[in-house]
């Protein structure tokens, strides 16, 4: 930052101010076992998350312990009938979330942030960022 002032008789003074800014606090990334243990249960897309589309609105992302990753689609709101069940594989390395499906289709994110009901994600395949909420359902979170 830089100000200046001007005097006709005095010629001009020019006092520069320097200074960086910089985060009042630094946030310690989460450890991929704290990330992995954080991932572990049902997740939804609410419906203000970026990526919110009808087919995944009706879906619930279930993280296994053991790696595994189920992905289910509904007919409806009420999770009554399973439309559509995809099995996946899941790592966290590095803050990488990587899923791959069974035919060899990979999927890759940033975990920006993840806690107890909320997780955000930045996809490394398409650049969209969104969020995911805990949940039993596909109509409540929780």
């Amino acid at each position: 930052m830089s100000k200046c002032w001007t005097n006709a008789a005095a010629g001009g003074v020019c006092l520069v101010f320097s200074f960086v800014i910089g985060p009042a606090w630094t946030a310690e990334r989460q450890s991929d076992d704290e990330i992995t243990q954080a991932l572990i249960g049902s997740w939804i897309a609410p419906p203000d998350s970026s990526d919110a589309r009808e087919d995944n609105t009706r879906a619930v992302e279930l993280f296994h312990p053991n790696g595994t990753y189920t992905y289910f689609v509904y007919s409806d709101h009420t999770c009554s009938i399973v439309v559509r069940r995809i099995e996946l594989a899941w790592q966290i390395k590095n803050g990488i979330l990587t899923s791959r499906a069974q035919n060899g289709y990979t999927m890759t994110d940033e975990v920006v942030s993840i806690g107890p009901k909320t997780m955000t994600l930045h996809s490394l395949d398409d650049g969209t960022t969104y969020t995911r909420v805990r949940a039993n359902t596909v109509s409540t979170s929780g």
